[in-house]
C-alpha cells in the first residue's frame, strides 16, 4: 500500500498559483516567539499506521507510530504545543526515506536525529541498536551486554519504550528471551511490532530469492 501525505498538507501549505514542490522544499511554518528551535510537525500515512514527525533546527525530534491520525495530532500537540504544521529540510528528507523504507527499497536511514533531550545511557542503547541489520532481531539482554550493562535488560527495555525515533531506530527488532514478542509502545503495540518484523523479513526474503534467480541464469 503506497504512502501518501495526509490531504490537509495540500490544503494548508500549497498556496494558489505556487507549485506544491516549492512549498515542500522551501516552505517553513512561521515559528512562534516560544518556538526558538523552529519546530514543525507533519503526519504521513503508512501501511503500518500513521507516523507523526516533529523536527527543528537540530534535526528530527520525534518519529512516532499511531493507529489513527486524530490520536497522532492530539499527542503531538500535547508534547510539542509550540510546533505548528509545516515543513523543514529534515522532515522533507524523513518523508523521502520513510517512503523508500515502506516501498522495500531502503534498509538503512541517514537522517539527522536530535539526541539532545535524552540521557547518555539511553542514547548509547539506541545508537547501538541502529547498527542492527535490517530484518534481524536481538534480545534486551543481548543489547544490554553490548552496551556494557550485562544485568541491564530492564533498563534497555525502558530505553526501548522511550525511543523517540521508531522505525529509524528499530526497537521493533528487539524481542524477549526465546523470541517472545513483548514490549512495543508504538502504534498497535505488539501487533505493530510483528507487522514491521514480518514486513522486513518478507522484503529480505524476496530480495534473496531475486538474487538467487539472477545468479542461476
Amino acid at each position: 500500500m503506497p504512502l501518501h501525505v495526509w490531504p490537509w498538507v495540500f490544503k494548508r501549505f500549497v498556496r494558489p498559483g505556487r507549485p506544491f514542490g516549492d512549498d515542500l522544499q522551501g516552505g517553513h511554518a512561521m515559528a512562534s516567539d516560544k518556538n526558538h528551535e523552529g519546530l514543525v510537525c507533519q503526519l504521513i500515512s503508512t501501511p503500518a499506521g500513521w507516523l507523526g514527525l516533529v523536527a527543528g533546527l537540530r534535526g528530527l525530534r520525534e518519529i512516532q507510530l499511531y493507529t489513527a491520525s486524530p490520536l497522532a495530532l492530539e499527542q503531538i500537540a500535547a508534547r510539542f504545543p509550540e510546533a505548528p504544521e509545516g515543513w523543514c529540510e529534515a522532515l522533507v528528507e524523513a518523508r523521502k526515506q520513510l517512503l523508500e523504507y515502506f516501498a522495500g527499497t531502503r534498509r538503512q536511514f541517514t537522517l539527522p536525529l536530535d539526541w539532545g533531550a535524552m540521557s547518555e545511557f539511553r542514547r548509547c542503547v539506541l545508537q547501538r541498536l541502529q547498527l542492527l541489520p535490517y530484518a534481524a532481531v536481538t534480545t534486551y539482554g543481548q543489547l544490554a551486554r553490548e552496551v556494557g550493562s550485562p544485568h541491564g535488560a530492564r533498563a534497555v527495555g525502558a530505553a526501548m519504550a522511550a525511543n523517540p525515533f521508531v522505525i529509524v531506530v528499530p526497537c521493533h527488532r528487539v524481542v524477549g528471551r526465546g523470541g517472545r514478542m513483548v514490549g512495543y509502545s508504538g502504534g498497535g503495540g505488539v501487533d505493530s511490532k510483528k507487522w514491521l518484523l514480518n514486513f522486513e523479513q518478507e522484503v529480505a526474503a524476496a530480495a534473496s530469492l531475486e538474487n538467487f534467480n539472477n545468479d542461476a541464469r
